[in-house]
């Protein structure tokens, strides 16, 4: 079934390369086609320059797989920053180069942040006007656009994001309404929304929206999915202790599909349409054989019976 990837850790290549190729040919074998990476696990971008030669060296690899690919931008780029709003402009572009590099085809990107969760502790709760926030978007829609606009092979996909008990809303990408008013903003055809799984039913439970109909109100087929499940409890920011969490159900959890409570059959099921790709995206310490077989064997079997009921 095409479309089901799952996001890989890398790896400094200079020491852990044949660990790193290890893990391709086994995920190649489970039945993936398709992978997730992120040029900061292999320190391909350093102070926003790309390591050319790195990247490079990966495309050596990975032109021994057939795998398709994607790759998630550091999670720490943020075109809202107004410290050095330049470096992280620099970082979007050197993320897109990486990616052209190694044959990739989509960046994942996360939104603008009025307050990055990095600086919850130094900013606290730091209010921005409606003027404000308008003015960071509309500069965002336009770096967007201009990026996008030189890298037309490559989609950039805005991922929704949770949710914190005691600092959201922190971005306007927490509400699947408002991110696909942005990525219509922004008004390039490689451009889009994605939905990460996990993040939407944290905001979900945060916010008390419905899912479903949340989905329905932002009006946007998705291009891309992060398939990871939680139990919709969102949690404080000082919370990050995974394995504490999860004997309490806590937080962003990336556990497999089908151990929380997403309803992946009703959601993904509500795009019939969708041709994009499907990337679990377990943490860390559950990316060993088990869980990632048990994850697939999820996925391919729900996307079945999503087919089977269109029928």
């Amino acid at each position: 079934m095409h479309g089901l990837g799952i996001r890989v850790p890398g790896a400094q290549l200079d020491y852990k390369r044949e660990e790193f190729v290890r893990d391709l040919v086994y995920l190649e074998q489970v039945g993936f086609d398709s992978i997730e990476l992120s040029p900061e696990d292999f320190d391909a971008i350093s102070t926003g320059e790309l390591d050319v030669k790195a990247a490079k060296n990966l495309k050596r690899i990975l032109k021994n797989f057939d795998f398709h690919i994607s790759v998630h931008a550091p999670l720490l780029l943020n075109l809202f920053n107004r410290d050095n709003p330049g470096l992280h402009r620099e970082v979007l572009e050197s993320c897109m180069k990486f990616t052209d590099i190694i044959g990739g085809d989509l960046l994942v990107y996360h939104p603008g942040r009025y307050i990055d969760n990095s600086e919850f502790a130094r900013y606290g709760r730091k209010k921005y006007t409606k003027d404000e926030q308008d003015r960071l978007k509309e500069a965002e829609a336009a770096t967007l656009r201009d990026i996008a606009g030189r890298y037309p092979g490559i989609m950039i996909a805005c991922e929704n994001l949770r949710s914190y008990v005691d600092y959201s809303p922190y971005s306007y990408a927490e509400y699947p309404w408002e991110l696909a008013a942005q990525v219509r903003a922004a008004g390039s055809k490689n451009v889009g929304m994605m939905i990460d799984t996990g993040h939407l039913q944290l905001s979900a439970g945060h916010f008390g929206f419905d899912i479903s109909e949340s989905i329905k109100i932002a009006g946007l087929d998705p291009v891309h999915f992060h398939i990871n499940d939680n139990h919709g409890i969102c949690t404080f920011y000082t919370e990050k202790d995974k394995k504490g969490q999860l004997p309490f159900g806590r937080g962003d959890e990336h556990i497999e599909p089908g151990l929380g409570t997403f309803p992946f059959q009703e959601i993904l099921g509500s795009f019939p349409g969708y041709s994009g790709r499907y990337i679990i995206e377990l943490t860390s310490r559950y990316f060993y054989p088990a869980k990632i077989e048990k994850s697939f064997e999820f996925l391919e079997k729900t996307l079945k019976k999503i087919k089977k009921e269109k029928k």
